[in-house]
């Protein structure tokens, strides 16, 4: 099935989120340019690739409103950075991811795309977010998709977020307990859990999860640890 056949499947998504034609064109764009690789981006294709990549990226406009700068920690293939994007390309995105060959392919579907608004950084997010790293507390909404456990999750997002930011972790199926055994560990590092939301995709019978985080006071300065760097 051609891409924009795909596209045409889920055009209530596209209404729900308020995506222009154009817009919504690109993502079809984005698809076939992650099926047409040469690098294995993800396993995911097909519908596949527009379910648990393409919407479930998208579903993050769900729990957050408007946002002037955004960062997507450990980026992978774009999601859910680079869908979100083009789904709202006039809002700054940095990405950060710290496989080389990844961001080469990020970067290239930067340009192909003409996301004049985003971003790619080929460093670790231990750098990037350390006491002295360029992007530590700067932004409106930091995303983290697939990135190790929830504590992972919580320790590399919120030093990202400026007092008032939002992380958006996407989760699976033991989204709600994780959230509410690590409230403390949160709580340490300068957050409170403000959401979870469970997204329901068109043809997946298991529930995915969006934990909201709202940064409410300075991370400490000890976190993120690099040890992360050996995992």
């Amino acid at each position: 099935m051609s891409k924009g056949t795909w596209a045409a499947q889920y055009l209530d998504w596209q209404q729900r989120y308020a995506i222009g034609e154009e817009n919504w064109r690109r993502l079809g764009e984005f698809a076939d340019l992650i099926e047409h690789a040469r690098l294995n981006v993800t396993a995911l294709s097909g519908r596949d690739l527009w379910e648990k990549g393409i919407l479930d990226s998208l579903s993050v406009l769900s729990v957050v409103g408007d946002w002037q700068r955004a960062v997507d920690i450990g980026s992978g293939g774009g999601f859910p950075g680079l869908v979100l994007a083009i789904a709202r390309p006039r809002r700054r995105m940095d990405l950060v991811e710290a496989r080389m060959r990844r961001a080469e392919f990020l970067e290239q579907c930067v340009s192909r795309l003409h996301l004049s608004e985003v971003r790619v950084f080929n460093e670790r997010a231990e750098r990037v977010l350390g006491i002295q790293g360029w992007g530590r507390e700067q932004y409106d909404l930091v995303t983290v998709r697939a990135v190790g456990n929830f504590r992972m999750t919580a320790e590399l997002g919120l030093p990202a977020a400026r007092i008032g930011g939002l992380v958006v972790g996407l989760r699976g199926v033991r989204a709600s307990q994780e959230a509410e055994a690590e409230g403390a560990w949160v709580s340490r590092l300068g957050g409170r859990i403000a959401r979870v939301l469970a997204v329901r995709l068109p043809s997946l019978e298991s529930v995915r999860h969006l934990v909201v985080l709202e940064k409410v006071s300075p991370t400490p300065p000890r976190w993120p640890r690099v040890r992360h760097l050996g995992e």
